[in-house]
């Protein structure tokens, strides 16, 4: 969901607090949120808006529309983070997702922590598990692919640690992965899919891109998620598009 859809379906629901008439105070509220959210978009953890209400606005909730469609723009034009509202059980949290596209050195620059990156390649591969085997996994089937690479859910791994854990809880946490409890199975086990920041971060090109340079073919030799790949870039522009002739450009006081 858009931000500005999500802030004009809000006009419509119960307010609490105050709104914040003072143009300073509200310029200090919208700078206090931006750093709040550059800060807390490192550990990678949706951006509650209970908290933002709780930590930045202190009772002022009314203000919650303004300040962040403020805040918002001003990611987006100073640091090149776009704000994305997430839907289903993570309703009323954000993502930052960079807008930019950056050099190996620059993303280097950025993501320094070894643990981090290998974490991150981790996401990866299981994300390109799931592309590949139709936009879904089962568990037991992801435990068997990763054995290969040394990767075992009962072990304390040398980076990893609990790797159960880091997978189907901090991944599911950070919105990279999404679980669905499948009962069919005796015991019942896990359907794992992409989870909402994996879809706005990753595009299925790239990630069809890394799955073929891995082993050496060609993305027309995959036809299923070639056309996953062209579905996903006619919305894009079919959003784009409706966005340019509908949506009016970010606020003058957000610089």
């Amino acid at each position: 969901m858009s931000l500005s859809q999500a802030f004009s379906q809000s006009q419509t629901q119960g307010r609490s607090g105050v709104e914040i008439t003072d143009p300073v105070e509200r310029e200090k509220k919208v700078n206090e949120l931006v750093q709040y959210m550059l800060i807390m978009d490192q550990k990678k953890i949706p951006i509650k808006k209970r908290d933002i209400n709780r930590v930045i606005l202190k009772g002022q909730n009314r203000a919650f529309n303004g300040v962040m469609e403020e805040a918002a723009s001003k990611l987006l034009e100073v640091y090149g983070f776009k704000v994305i509202e997430l839907e289903d059980k993570l309703k009323d949290s954000y993502i930052l997702v960079n807008n930019l596209e950056l050099s190996e050195s620059q993303k280097r620059l950025i993501n320094v922590n070894e643990k981090d990156n290998a974490e991150m390649g981790l996401v990866f591969v299981i994300l390109g598990m799931i592309f590949m085997n139709q936009n879904i996994i089962h568990e037991d089937e992801m435990w068997h692919a990763l054995k290969k690479l040394g990767i075992y859910q009962d072990d304390m791994h040398s980076t990893f640690g609990n790797v159960k854990n880091l997978i189907m809880k901090e991944f599911v946490r950070k919105g990279y992965l999404r679980t669905e409890l499948n009962t069919s199975t005796d015991p019942p086990t896990h359907d794992i899919f992409w989870g909402q920041r994996a879809q706005h971060e990753i595009t299925k090109r790239n990630m069809l891109s890394m799955v073929c340079d891995i082993n050496e073919t060609q993305p027309s030799d995959w036809t299923y998620q070639m056309r996953l790949v062209i579905e996903e870039e006619q919305g894009s522009q079919q959003q784009l598009d409706q966005g340019n002739s509908s949506v009016p450009g970010p606020s003058s006081s957000a610089r």
